[in-house]
């Protein structure tokens, strides 16, 4: 079973190298560190590159990612039919599926001084970190020609939502969405881990004050997809992390959630926002939180 799964692997990854019983290591794709740093386990499909924390739970979503054609994606289809291994997605390659911009270019792999400059000026909390983690990019041309490209991934690493922030003072609008159902998705989600403390934010660039089991919202709701995780998975907190001139729309979130009896909690960060808050401070207010009742809601607005 070892060499037909790895046999397919090769196809697509290039050579590999052993790293114990059932994991085995390759070049890894997304970072092209020049050291073999993604590790894949052949038993139960889980792969993480320790350079640039991709990572995984399924080596379908893996080949996709990867761009893998469709003759791959059927081998490793039928390696893993045969040999009864169980995959936690049926990944299809047709045109449905959500891409990225065609423009789209990696600021990792390509800087750009005027993304950067931008990126400094208003967002100096960014890391290439950061950049690297989220697959920051960018577009010269084409319906976002002008914007950062945001993406997020679902929790199998699939692409379900981007959005491309101006850099050029140039749009009226800040912010271009791709075209999805937001009721239907949950931003970020690869990143949560819903058996901890979730924290909601308004906007990606508020996230990175945050770091950690982040999520944000893209328009005024909380999608009913995330509702509906926070209750399942019975997330012990959320903590909900909003603009000080939305205060009010803050506590309403609060509410919405405390009556589907998910615990919440409302954060103050005073007059700044969360993105010029920093990540010190921003913690020190989640943990100085309190949990929302009716009559503290009521009170806080006051």
């Amino acid at each position: 079973m070892r060499f037909r799964l790895l046999s397919v692997l090769e196809e697509v990854l290039g050579s590999s190298e052993s790293a114990g019983k059932s994991d085995t290591v390759f070049h890894c794709p997304f970072c092209n560190h020049h050291k073999k740093k993604l590790s894949i386990n052949l038993t139960n499909q889980k792969y993480h590159c320790w350079i640039c924390e991709t990572k995984g739970r399924s080596i379908s979503t893996l080949f996709y990612r990867c761009g893998a054609s469709s003759s791959q994606m059927e081998q490793l289809k039928n390696v893993l039919e045969y040999y009864k291994i169980k995959d936690d997605i049926n990944v299809e390659v047709n045109q449905s599926i959500l891409k990225l911009p065609d423009e789209y270019i990696s600021l990792a792999s390509k800087p750009n001084k005027d993304v950067i400059n931008f990126l400094r000026r208003e967002k100096p909390s960014l890391s290439m970190s950061d950049v690297i983690k989220h697959k920051i990019g960018y577009c010269l041309s084409g319906k976002y020609a002008g914007r950062i490209i945001l993406p997020s991934y679902d929790k199998n690493g699939l692409l379900n939502f981007f959005e491309g922030r101006d850099f050029t003072g140039m749009s009226m609008y800040k912010y271009l969405g791709a075209p999805v159902k937001i009721n239907e998705i949950i931003i970020n989600e690869f990143f949560l881990d819903f058996k901890f403390p979730v924290v909601i934010v308004e906007g990606f660039f508020d996230s990175l004050s945050v770091k950690r089991n982040v999520t944000y919202l893209t328009g005024s709701i909380i999608s009913e997809k995330l509702k509906y995780r926070l209750l399942m998975e019975e997330t012990p907190m959320v903590y909900v992390v909003i603009d000080p001139d939305k205060k009010k729309q803050a506590i309403k979130y609060c509410t919405e959630l405390n009556a589907l009896g998910i615990k919440t909690r409302f954060v103050d960060c005073g007059i700044q926002d969360p993105s010029d808050f920093g990540y010190t401070n921003t913690w020190n207010s989640i943990n100085k939180s309190v949990e929302i009742d009716e009559y503290s809601a009521i009170t806080s607005l006051l």
